[in-house]
């Protein structure tokens, strides 16, 4: 069945933030009622309804791309369950449990994690016959959750600071097969591009980048701020500047002579290479200040 075209009211959806809630009736079908039941029927049926947050995953141009990697996923559980008599499975950075129940639906008992509480909370509420937990990939704290004979990871290892740490932590829960989604190119030859993405609700490597933005002692940054680069990934310098700014850092250009002087960063484009400091740590640096 063909789809329908993209309509005004698609674009609106795709860029419009998700801050909605939906309620699903779930039925349950009960025993067959004995002779005079009041109303009686071939059947009976107990229903629960539960409200569930709709996440930026619920839009649409995000659950076309869901059910394409879900058809690929029951292709190919379908041909290795049998082949190397697959039991248990994993779904690492499970966001709200989309591949996870598709894995269930392949007749497999599933457990899920995501480094996102939000996204585990939400993953419980629909998903509640399976188990998830927080983890995060890059964390070796994630083999406490045992081994497992299949090993799901969609969607996840571009969006990672550490995604070779990722890879390790992932071989080492499980133990017939690994489903690694990576990102293909259509070239010839081997190419990585790293790149540095906006803090979005969906995954960002700002937003992985947390932990060092927030922690005791923050980083300095060697920030390229240039429009010409980030702008075919959709997105404009600034954004990178705002992120930082909003965490309390403090910005200076480079002097030819390895100095630092304040830089003003208040404009909409960039083309520059500029350092970023926590302001707790300006005073450390001072004898690299006007030099």
């Amino acid at each position: 069945m063909s789809r329908p075209p993209a309509t005004p009211s698609d674009a609106a959806q795709l860029n419009a933030p998700v801050q909605r809630e939906t309620r699903l009736s779930l039925e349950k079908a009960g025993p067959t009622p004995t002779a005079g039941t009041a109303g009686a029927r071939s059947g009976a049926s107990a229903t629960r309804e539960i409200t569930i947050r709709l996440s930026v995953f619920d839009q649409r141009h995000y659950r076309r791309l869901i059910e394409a990697r879900e058809e690929t996923i029951r292709r190919v559980v379908r041909k290795l369950k049998p082949a190397l008599q697959l039991q248990s499975s994993v779904d690492a950075g499970c966001g709200v449990g989309f591949f996870a129940a598709t894995l269930a639906q392949c007749g497999l008992s599933v457990r899920g994690f995501d480094a996102r509480n939000e996204n585990v909370a939400e993953a419980r509420k629909r998903f509640p016959n399976i188990r998830f937990d927080v983890g995060d990939a890059e964390d070796r704290e994630i083999r406490r959750f045992g081994k497992f004979d299949l090993t799901l990871c969609c969607g996840l290892l571009y969006h990672l600071e550490n995604p070779l740490m990722a890879i390790r932590n992932l071989r080492a829960i499980t133990g017939k097969c690994l489903l690694l989604e990576s990102m293909c190119l259509p070239e010839e030859r081997m190419e990585m591009l790293l790149r540095e993405e906006p803090l979005q609700e969906d995954q960002s490597v700002l937003r992985g980048a947390e932990k060092l933005l927030t922690g005791a002692y923050r980083p300095v940054v060697l920030a390229e701020l240039q429009d010409t680069r980030t702008r075919p990934w959709g997105y404009a310098a600034r954004e990178i500047v705002k992120h930082l700014t909003a965490r309390n850092y403090e910005w200076f250009a480079l002097t030819p002579g390895g100095g630092l002087v304040p830089a003003s960063c208040e404009g909409e484009k960039y083309d520059a290479n500029l350092v970023a400091i926590p302001a707790e740590r300006v005073q450390e640096l001072a004898h690299l200040l006007a030099r």
